[in-house]
């Protein structure tokens, strides 16, 4: 990540800690660029609904991400049916799977919700993580928005988040993996 300057100064004048993986602009320019632009610039991925009904889609590699329709997040939602059975609640936790939260099957993309650490312990935090350099995001006109029952089951969330994870380690509500 390249550390922006203003008036002069970065954020090395403006914060007692600062991430050793943050490389301000005159270390950057003398670092060899590890990614091929022309690769990056021919990497181009098209994005529908589908890539977003079971979990947040992590972009892990540089290039354009372009959007051919509107995206309503609403991951691992029950079914029509399961919300018209008798009984039904969202926030039953007596079966195997909770809605809206990654599931077993899951953990290796997803991984915390079951171990209680790593970036999903407290759910899905984001729409679209951005895991990689040189990436573009092109909502192509059209809308990137959570369902309102999803909404309203996870309110600690982002649209698109610049990270693997919400916070930096050891900080915010969970553990986000003690070894980071």
């Amino acid at each position: 990540t390249k550390a922006a300057r203003y008036d002069g100064k970065t954020v090395l004048d403006f914060v007692d800690y600062v991430d050793p993986l943050i490389m301000f602009e005159d270390d950057y320019e003398d670092q060899e660029e590890s990614v091929d632009d022309e690769a990056c610039e021919n990497n181009i991925h098209y994005l529908s609904q589908n890539d977003f009904l079971y979990g947040t889609y992590r972009i892990q590699e540089c290039g354009e991400y372009i959007f051919t329709e509107d995206i309503i997040l609403n991951f691992n939602a029950p079914t029509e049916e399961e919300e018209n059975a008798p009984g039904f609640s969202p926030n039953d936790i007596n079966g195997d799977r909770l809605y809206w939260f990654p599931t077993e099957q899951q953990m290796d993309q997803y991984p915390g919700l079951f171990s209680y650490e790593g970036s999903y312990s407290l759910g899905f935090f984001a729409g679209i993580t951005v895991e990689s350099d040189d990436v573009v995001i092109n909502l192509n006109g059209f809308k990137f928005e959570m369902d309102k029952r999803f909404y309203i089951q996870q309110r600690f969330f982002s649209l698109i988040e610049l990270a693997t994870k919400p916070f930096l380690p050891h900080q915010g509500a969970s553990t986000w993996g003690l070894t980071d």
